[in-house]
């Protein structure tokens, strides 16, 4: 067996070398971002790349020359580019990379007018924006491919149901992972054997489900421990590679690993002040564009501007939520309906409020009052509280935490109009429930603003 092991370890090191989380991208595009500013320095001799500049009032090229992998670093991470399981199109990757090199660009050039545009000069802003877009873009296909040529090859050990579960989830997914299920044991199967198995087949971990009760499963759990193979609960598994919580399969022990990390007194009070002043500015910068919605809004129907509806707040307590109106006035003349993507009862004014979310401004006044936050699960109507806790034992879970504007829910799942959709949002709010932090606040707060600028909800 200790052959074996070692081609197991082996095998293990070699195929989790290419699987690059978002992290790992995020650093790969600082080091391409500084590639490219110092090998345009580098092209251009009579340019001096020293620490201190010629004009003592402004700071040498050098230092200014840092700042720009950092910027290119939040604009790709606007746009996408570090989501692990975003689009492979090679298209959509260069348009994404050529808007972030260019938005960086443009922040580069505002936080260095006053100091030292004149000493970096246009040619070695032109190299640097050639350099990193070829870097950025290059790179993500060489590391694709050597993924695609070298993936991960996970073995499951569940029953029949369970596997063709994980394969849809991973077939709807481009994770660079190959699944090989372990059939069912027959009688008189030894753990061993199950254990030869996985070795043989170059498995780099085993998903199992923890909360199985049956003793072969727990025989063959330390027998592939015992061996040096790595053993990954499905949870933990979907959790770590999808960024959400299955539903379907979660039980008390799951609740028992939820840490309670929102209500700590420093996490409440730094969001807290967080969200009045990004009601400040976000309400002073946007203020001419909601006042031009509400003006289109009148006129294209003659309805009023704003309406407001009773939403399920923290700890379940309703509220009243305000909208920019973007339906029609009769749109619930026959009852509450669930809003889809492509809804009838949206005006033409209303969809292109929808697309951007300007129709969410009016709620900047709801978090001033402290009914919600920037960031949180999206508020449910009632009337739809009771139907999906009916469907969804877990549902009220997500009145833990404060509703938001934005969540992690709304930047990775569109609008739905289902008991399903339902199910994959809750997935997403189940997860933000157990991470949420300041990290992953700043994190949806930067994709929200990409989602805004592609125009997508």
């Amino acid at each position: 067996m200790s052959d074996m092991s070692s081609q197991v370890g082996l095998r293990n090191r070699k195929g989790r070398t290419w699987n690059i989380r978002r992290r790992g991208w995020m650093m790969l595009d600082v080091i391409f971002g500084a590639v490219a500013i110092f090998t345009a320095y580098v092209l251009q001799p009579h340019m001096a790349l020293g620490w201190v500049a010629s004009n003592g009032n402004q700071p040498g090229a050098f230092v200014a020359a840092l700042t720009y992998p950092l910027l290119a670093l939040l604009t790709m991470h606007i746009v996408g580019l570090h989501d692990p399981l975003g689009s492979r199109n090679h298209v959509q990757l260069l348009v994404k990379v050529i808007i972030a090199v260019a938005c960086a660009l443009i922040l580069y050039l505002f936080l260095l007018y006053w100091t030292c545009l004149m000493q970096l000069g246009r040619s070695i802003l032109s190299r640097t924006i050639v350099l990193n877009i070829a870097l950025a873009f290059a790179g993500r296909l060489l590391v694709w491919r050597i993924a695609k040529s070298v993936p991960r090859r996970i073995g499951v050990f569940c029953d029949a149901v369970k596997s063709l579960r994980l394969f849809s989830v991973v077939a709807q997914t481009r994770l660079p992972c190959e699944l090989v299920p372990f059939v069912s044991p027959v009688s008189g199967t030894e753990p061993a054997e199950v254990v030869r198995f996985f070795a043989e087949q170059g498995i780099d971990e085993v998903l199992v489900f923890a909360s199985s009760d049956s003793c072969f499963d727990k025989a063959v759990w330390v027998a592939c421990l015992s061996e040096g193979i790595q053993l990954t609960d499905y949870i933990i598994f979907v959790e770590r590679e999808f960024y959400k919580v299955p539903c379907d399969e979660l039980d008390d022990s799951w609740i028992l690993s939820v840490d309670l990390k929102w209500i700590h007194p420093f996490y409440l009070r730094f969001k807290r002040l967080t969200d009045i002043g990004l009601v400040l500015i976000v309400g002073l910068l946007s203020s001419p564009l909601l006042l031009f919605a509400m003006i289109m809004i009148k006129l294209e129907d003659g309805g009023p501007a704003f309406y407001w509806q009773i939403r399920t707040g923290l700890r379940g307590h309703p509220y009243r939520i305000w909208k920019l109106r973007s339906m029609r006035q009769d749109a619930e003349a026959s009852g509450a309906v669930w809003a889809s993507r492509s809804d009838t009862r949206v005006t033409l004014i209303g969809r292109i409020i929808r697309r951007t979310r300007v129709d969410e401004l009016p709620q900047l006044w709801n978090v001033l009052m402290g009914q919600m936050s920037f960031i949180g699960p999206r508020p449910e109507r009632p009337e739809f509280v009771g139907q999906l806790t009916n469907e969804l034992p877990l549902f009220p879970m997500r009145h833990w935490v404060m509703p938001g504007i934005t969540g992690w829910a709304q930047i990775n799942y569109p609008y739905g109009a289902s008991i399903e959709d339902a199910r994959e949002k809750l997935s997403y709010d189940l997860y933000y429930l157990k991470h949420a932090s300041l990290l992953l606040d700043l994190h949806i707060v930067l994709r929200t603003i990409g989602a805004v600028m592609k125009g997508s909800r």
